[in-house]
């Protein structure tokens, strides 16, 4: 139980979250996203987390994030063998879950370029209203029914374009693994070209964005041979994530660049959507 609602089993696992399918009293369904503490130090790390999440979701009038229905900077989750602290967000069930569930279902081009005009269109909302995410992954960005996206794990974002945060994944921008201050705007775009490369190809384009990782070099700088490697991709495709993820930031493509790229232009086929959409709903377990 989490304090008043039942938790059926995890949807995803994050760095300081789990996210579990938990149903109330009257049956309805809804994500509860929990980070647990032992101690004070740990609390006041993963309340800072939520309350700078709250504080943009206090922003963010959109569609195209996660609905907010409750939150606690005191829960209380009990297992069989104990009672553990928590904090979490409770928001409306996005049913078919994290965008990286449909990555084993091997999507096309034309699948890929349907998610990526509907991420395009939620980050640049999320812009417009003078938040950057600094967390953009597929595990971010959720699915409902009808596989509209919802932006979630607002925990690292701010309402300032320029920065500095110290933690890092593969997703991260060059300039924020160098320390130096960077353009929030910029960080996100670079995110989303490593998300939906991974979403594309199955596995990650580097490591980390850096020129010690072997691969990430060769992007930049063998631009030929790297591609090599992927070669079943179209010309377009490698040239919008060449532009994503540039190294110097102001080189890097910006929305309005990639909302009329060629390759984002290009004509969606319906029925790809409705069959993946089948086979997600087969896959359902609720």
């Amino acid at each position: 139980m989490l304090d008043g609602y039942t938790v059926k089993h995890t949807i995803a696992v994050g760095e300081h979250s789990k996210a579990k399918l938990v149903q109330d009293r009257q049956g309805k369904y809804f994500c509860a996203k929990i980070m647990y503490y032992k101690n004070e130090s740990s609390k006041k790390y993963i309340t800072n987390l939520l309350s700078n999440e709250l504080k943009s979701f206090r922003v963010l009038t959109d569609s195209k994030t996660i609905q907010i229905v409750a939150a606690s900077f005191d829960g209380k989750y009990l297992t069989k063998k104990r009672t553990k602290k928590c904090v979490y967000l409770l928001s409306v069930l996005c049913i078919f879950g994290p965008l990286s569930n449909l990555i084993s279902l091997h999507p096309n081009e034309g699948t890929c370029r349907y998610f990526f005009s509907k991420i395009l269109s939620a980050i640049d909302s999320i812009h417009n209203q003078g938040i950057v995410h600094l967390n953009i992954k597929l595990e971010n960005v959720l699915l409902d029914s009808n596989l509209n996206i919802k932006l979630c794990g607002f925990s690292l974002s701010s309402q300032l374009e320029n920065g500095k945060i110290s933690r890092h994944s593969i997703y991260t921008a060059p300039e924020i693994l160098a320390f130096k201050q960077f353009n929030g705007k910029k960080a996100d775009i670079f995110a989303l070209g490593v998300l939906m490369f991974i979403f594309l190809c199955g596995s990650p384009p580097f490591f980390r964005a850096s020129y010690a990782d072997t691969h990430y070099k060769m992007l930049q700088t063998k631009k030929p041979a790297y591609w090599n490697m992927f070669s079943r991709v179209s010309d377009d495709f490698k040239d919008i994530i060449v532009g994503m993820l540039k190294d110097n930031p102001g080189e890097r493509y910006d929305l309005d660049m990639l909302k009329t790229h060629k390759w984002t232009k290009t004509e969606v086929l319906q029925e790809d959507v409705e069959t993946l959409r089948s086979k997600l709903l087969k896959s359902l377990d609720i």
